[in-house]
């Protein structure tokens, strides 16, 4: 089988998109049934060597090791881009071009969309659907997302011969919303890395923990600085929280500047002013398993994911997490998390009291955890992919 992929969200900083898609093709690079993989991005083609390199580059470039700064950019100018109007059309429109000069090139290739939109590539094409937030959540993207995505998805659905999508709730969502057969939908869950298993020595700890100025105790919240991420209802339900609490286990945010933050800033600011919070902003991919380790609880309630890849990674660190009753998060946790409901505060507030005052429930979740998260391979969800993509070649 010979693949062509479009690997425009293989940049930095990588998003979990680009994540689940490094990672993936990392395995089909190994897989016998696998005799050509081709890239394709808004800036170059590239040959399996070349691809390769790139995704060899990127894994340096994040900061692949505990300690090291990442040297790839911030990300501020790809928000900037993002936020002027009409940039994703334009952007899509640029690959389609691109996709038809080279359609020829591709006719007998199988072409695996990672990001929801199709290309106007020949040949067999299987698209990727992480989840349905624009039409649930329409109010926590940018509205040229949204339309871009009500344009042009229900084609790449009609058009694939096979839809790849990352958690059983997901695949109900397309079913139930966008009446895709369920026959043509194959789950293929993104994964943890052995890195997130790891037991750290006392040393490295010590590094990470001097190298952000981190507390001896602390909740964790991981993730970008978004509405749908549900922040505002966890910095409010942390600040109704017993002060003796708020002082024992600080609130650490680490993640990216998102879009539209303002509705949080202040809260953030007047936490931060009392020393209640630390912001770290953007963690390298090396730190973030040792800050998994090193917190006493990860926090993630919410509104709605396609997966959620912190309560997987939180859990594989044999750390206890909190998150969501709704959308895929039970389903990822497995009954080994605390659930609360995002949409209510003082759950919020009862579940982040409730696992920080009882400790053999914490260590029982945390172990659980663990535990179960030990399914969460990329082999395995790799071997899925190749079973759907040899479905269809």
């Amino acid at each position: 089988m010979k693949l062509v992929v479009n690997v425009s969200c293989l940049q930095g900083p990588l998003t979990g998109i680009g994540y689940y898609t490094l990672n993936l093709l990392k395995e089909l690079y190994q897989a016998p049934h696998i005799q050509d993989i081709q890239g394709i991005s808004t800036t170059q083609c590239y040959t399996m060597d070349e691809l390769w390199q790139r995704m060899c580059e990127l894994e340096h470039n994040c900061g692949a090791e505990p300690g090291r700064s990442p040297s790839q950019p911030s990300g501020t100018m790809r928000r900037y881009v993002a936020a002027i109007p009409g940039a994703r059309q334009m952007r899509h429109r640029v690959m389609a071009v691109k996709a038809r000069r080279r359609a020829a090139q591709y006719c007998d290739y199988v072409y695996w969309e990672p990001n929801y939109l199709l290309l106007p590539l020949a040949g067999t094409a299987v698209t990727t659907v992480h989840d349905l937030s624009h039409i649930r959540f329409p109010q926590y993207h940018p509205v040229d997302r949204v339309r871009l995505m009500e344009k042009q998805l229900l084609q790449s659905l009609r058009t694939a011969a096979k839809v790849i999508t990352v958690s059983e709730f997901s695949k109900s969502e397309i079913i139930n919303l966008l009446d895709v057969p369920e026959e043509v939908i194959s789950v293929v869950p993104p994964a943890v890395a052995d890195v997130f298993r790891t037991t750290w020595p006392k040393k490295v700890q010590s590094q990470v923990r001097e190298r952000y100025g981190l507390p001896k105790q602390f909740i964790l919240s991981v993730g970008t600085l978004e509405p749908r991420k549900n922040l505002l209802g966890l910095l409010n339900a942390f600040a109704s929280l017993p002060e003796s609490l708020q002082k024992a286990f600080p609130l650490i945010i680490a993640g990216a500047d998102g879009w539209r933050m303002n509705g949080f800033e202040k809260l953030i600011s007047k936490l931060e002013a009392r020393g209640g919070l630390i912001r770290l902003g953007y963690v390298c991919s090396g730190d973030l398993p040792v800050l998994y380790s090193l917190a006493e609880l990860v926090a993630y309630p919410s509104f709605y994911e396609g997966f959620g890849m912190p309560v997987a990674e939180a859990m594989a660190a044999g750390t206890c997490v909190l998150t969501s009753n709704q959308a895929s998060m039970p389903e990822v946790a497995a009954g080994a998390a605390e659930l609360v409901d995002p949409y209510d505060v003082e759950s919020i507030a009862f579940g982040l009291e409730r696992v920080l005052s009882d400790s053999a429930l914490n260590q029982s979740l945390a172990a659980r955890g663990k535990q179960y998260a030990e399914a969460y391979t990329w082999s395995s969800s790799a071997s899925n992919l190749i079973h759907a993509l040899k479905q269809v070649s």
